[in-house]
């Protein structure tokens, strides 16, 4: 009696029989994507910009500071500065918005006389003033004043002055005077006086006083020029 086989062994001889002399290749799986390639991932697009209807982009306009404030006239003489605390136009003495520098940098401007034929006493006499020179002086108010030595006195800022007085008592120096009257104005000093109004306006003395002017300068009030 012939021993028999194993049933295992004789499945596997066949298979084993097939496989002879062969080399059985190992292919690895292909990358997911287009064959030969590998896939890359795609950087995201940047975060959005803000626009400018953004709240975010407005919140941070408020943050941004305003231009500083001129100061000062030069390079703009003759213009008007709107929004700004001074100007240089032609009509910023009337209006008295004038930057500080306006006179030294741009000129005085051409003298407003509003009464006809008058002019600013030369050598000063506060009894010769025009009732609206009389007033600018004693309030120290130069949109009152006829005439630029006016506005010079009102504002003890000589660059308005044409006439020597009126820079001595403008800025209280008598080197500047032509007559007694400025030195004794811009001193103090009643001896250097020509007249009595000199005597009253440098004592501050009403007593001495011969004109309306006079004691009008000395108690600083406009309403006592008329």
């Amino acid at each position: 009696m012939r021993p028999t086989r194993p049933l295992a062994l004789l499945v596997f001889l066949p298979l084993l029989a097939c496989t002879e002399n062969r080399v059985i290749e190992y292919v690895e799986p292909t990358p997911t994507g287009t064959a030969g390639t590998t896939d890359t991932k795609t950087a995201p697009p940047p975060a959005d910009v803000p626009k400018p209807t953004d709240k975010g982009a407005l919140s941070d306009l408020k943050d941004i500071e305003a231009p500083p404030a001129i100061t000062s006239c030069k390079g703009y003489c003759g213009t008007f500065l709107d929004k700004n605390p001074c100007t240089c136009d032609d009509g910023c003495d009337k209006a008295g918005d004038c930057c500080g520098d306006y006179v030294a940098v741009c000129g005085a401007p051409a003298p407003d006389v509003k009464t006809t034929g008058y002019t600013f006493p030369d050598p000063f006499r506060a009894a010769e003033l025009s009732v609206n020179d009389c007033k600018g002086i004693a309030s120290g108010d130069k949109s009152y004043c006829d005439t630029n030595d006016c506005k010079g006195i009102a504002t003890e800022d000589k660059s308005y002055c044409a006439t020597a007085d009126c820079k001595g008592i403008a800025v209280k120096d008598k080197s500047y005077c032509k007559s007694g009257d400025c030195k004794g104005i811009a001193t103090g000093d009643k001896t250097y006086c020509e007249t009595n109004d000199c005597k009253g306006i440098a004592l501050k003395d009403t007593s001495y006083c011969d004109s309306k002017a006079c004691r009008a300068i000395i108690r600083e009030s406009s309403s006592d020029c008329n």
